[in-house]
C-alpha cells in the first residue's frame, strides 16, 4: 500500500522548499502591515490574489516531500500536519472573514514548518537512509 510511482524520488530537498515558502509566508502576514505603514509602496504585496497564489504554490512542495517521505518511513505524522497546514492556509485564502486570515495563515504556516522539520527527521532515521539508500523528501 505504498505511493509508488505518483511522486519520482529527486534529489531536490522539497522540505528545505517547504519551510523556506511558509516561512516566507509568516514573514509576509506578520511583517507586510507593519510596513505598509512605514513605506506604502509595499502594499503592491498585499491583496488576495497573492495570498490566495502562496496558498496553492505552498501546496506543491508540501506534497512533492510528503510522498516520497512517506515511501521510505512510511509514517502518517508529517501527512496529517501537511494537511492541516494546507487546509488553514486555504481556509485564510478563500474562506474565512478576513480578520480570521493572520492567525489561521500563522496556524497554517507553522503546521506545514511542523510537518517538512518532522517528515525530514523521519526520513534522516529510516532504513533506506541508514544504509546509503537515502530519503530525497
Amino acid at each position: 500500500k505504498r505511493l509508488t510511482g505518483l511522486v519520482p524520488d529527486s534529489a531536490v530537498n522539497w522540505d528545505a522548499i517547504g519551510v523556506l515558502g511558509s516561512f516566507v509566508c509568516l514573514v509576509h502576514c506578520l511583517v507586510l502591515p507593519l510596513a505598509v505603514v512605514i513605506l506604502p509602496w509595499l502594499v503592491l504585496f498585499e491583496g488576495e490574489g497573492l495570498h490566495r497564489g502562496l496558498a496553492v504554490a505552498l501546496a506543491v512542495p508540501a506534497v512533492l516531500a510528503f510522498i516520497p517521505g512517506w515511501r521510505n518511513h512510511g509514517k502518517w505524522l508529517p501527512g496529517l500536519f501537511m494537511a492541516g497546514g494546507l487546509i488553514a492556509l486555504n481556509a485564510a485564502a478563500f474562506v474565512v472573514p478576513e480578520h480570521w486570515e493572520t492567525g489561521l495563515t500563522v496556524v497554517g504556516g507553522l503546521f506545514l514548518i511542523a510537518a517538512h522539520v518532522l517528515n525530514r527527521h523521519l526520513c534522516r532515521r529510516c532504513p533506506r537512509c541508514i544504509d546509503g539508500g537515502g530519503c530525497h523528501s
